[in-house]
């Protein structure tokens, strides 16, 4: 539904996705070389999607006569508990297929960026993973730092505060989509702005300057006014400039 209106928002992963895929009846699947394999293994993906499961669709293609028999046994705690365990173990093994270089770059954005050109910043939250988009504990972040979130708000892949200024920096990790754009900045301004920050400012993080170039000489997409980091290259960020 969301893929036809041309906006993914991984909020509706919590709250219409999770609920039945706890029930068993659907499952994340990622596209890789052709081939389908169990989880979203690859972050931000666009490969990334969700298809029935097999032993539902057995009970939906089903006779009359035999589908009734068929559900009685579908939902009963031990087939579920079955079809999560088998899940996990699917998904753990596919992860071990793909390139964990967007998790990678996040930590090094973390680690390495943010510790050398945001002293002062505490990190709030970081999008690295295919759990719950917000947790327990990252509300009380947000709470802490007097952060109002709703429901058709965006969150970037690392967001961090600084108590002593107030203000908000994003971090965008790119490894295959998700730079900061206009459309990101417009989104996020709109959250500092209604939570009584002070400002906030972004960053595009990237691993070398030939995945940079590659995405902008095609995209082009970074915002004017926000940074760029090169893990390659990490002793200097580019702030993104404009003649107009």
């Amino acid at each position: 539904m969301q893929r036809g209106s041309g906006k993914l928002d991984r909020e509706g992963r919590d709250y219409w996705i999770k609920p039945l895929r706890e029930l068993g009846g659907i499952e994340a699947v990622t596209l890789v070389d052709g081939e389908f394999v169990a989880g979203h293994v690859i972050a931000k993906s666009g490969n990334s999607c969700y298809r029935l499961d097999e032993s539902l669709k057995a009970v939906l293609m089903a006779p009359d006569a035999e589908w009734p028999d068929l559900l009685v046994q579908w939902v009963s705690k031990d087939a579920a508990r079955a079809r999560r365990e088998f899940q996990a173990q699917a998904a753990e093994a596919a992860r071990q297929l793909v390139d964990s270089g967007h998790s990678d770059l996040i930590q090094a954005s973390i680690n390495v960026y943010a510790s050398r050109f945001l002293p002062g910043y505490q990190v709030i939250y970081v999008d690295d993973g295919d759990g719950d988009r917000i947790t327990r504990e990252d509300r009380a972040l947000f709470a802490k730092a007097g952060i109002e979130l709703r429901l058709e708000d965006g969150m970037p892949d690392v967001l961090l505060w600084n108590p002593q200024t107030d203000r908000l920096w994003v971090i965008e990790a790119v490894t295959s989509d998700g730079e900061v754009d206009l459309h990101k900045v417009n989104q996020l301004r709109r959250v500092a702005e209604r939570s009584g920050k002070k400002g906030i400012d972004f960053t595009t993080t990237y691993r070398t300057w030939k995945e940079a170039a590659a995405r902008q000489g095609t995209h082009q997409n970074i915002a004017v006014g926000t940074y760029v980091w090169i893990q390659a290259d990490p002793a200097r960020h580019l702030l993104v400039g404009s003649f107009n």
